[in-house]
């Protein structure tokens, strides 16, 4: 992404792509130096969170202070922060582990006689369970409407059971926490 002068945004998206040890990196910092010389005054780099600190000491390292103020160097996580205050649409307070468990007793007690399967009463390990359920539904891109889709086509009925309650469950968790708190593993989704 681009943004002149003008403040208009210019969307210039390259991949560039090889096997490691081709030269892609050094080929990125080529590219990154040689619009900043040629009077970009703005650029943003989308790279992995993980290294996102280590790209950031080479930029200051290639392009000096001065011009390396000119570059944005975004992981996933501190993209979605850049488009939130650039919305003016700042996010609320993000939950925490134990706000989440909090949430999800809660979420539990509301919906306690009504579950097909899953008895928050008789399972006293349900809450971590299915915080640990919601974990890996969420890393995997796995939502609620999925579940039940998943369960339409169960041929055992526990299965069947289990798949529904885990939905509705996730729907009330989501509809709790997105009154007071957001949840981080979503902020892709949001923006």
């Amino acid at each position: 992404v681009q943004i002149n002068p003008k403040k208009e945004v210019i969307i210039l998206l390259r991949f560039i792509l090889g096997r490691s040890g081709t030269g892609k990196t050094r080929e990125m910092y080529r590219q990154i130096k040689e619009k900043i010389k040629n009077g970009c005054d703005r650029l943003i780099v989308l790279i992995p969170d993980q290294i996102s600190l280590e790209t950031e000491k080479e930029m200051l390292s290639l392009l000096g202070a001065p011009d390396k103020q000119k570059v944005n160097v975004f992981g996933f996580n501190k993209l979605c922060r850049f488009v939130y205050e650039r919305t003016s649409n700042p996010p609320k307070a993000p939950v925490d582990n134990g706000t989440r468990a909090v949430l999800m007793s809660r979420t539990l007690d509301d919906l306690d006689g009504q579950l097909r399967l899953l008895n928050p009463r008789s399972n006293r390990s349900l809450t971590s369970l299915m915080l640990d359920t919601l974990l890996e539904c969420k890393k995997n891109c796995v939502t609620s409407e999925q579940l039940r889709e998943a369960a339409n086509g169960a041929v055992d009925e526990t299965l069947k059971k289990k798949l529904l309650d885990t939905a509705d469950i996730f729907d009330v968790f989501s509809g709790r926490l997105s009154t007071s708190h957001v949840d981080p593993l979503d902020d892709i989704d949001r923006v």
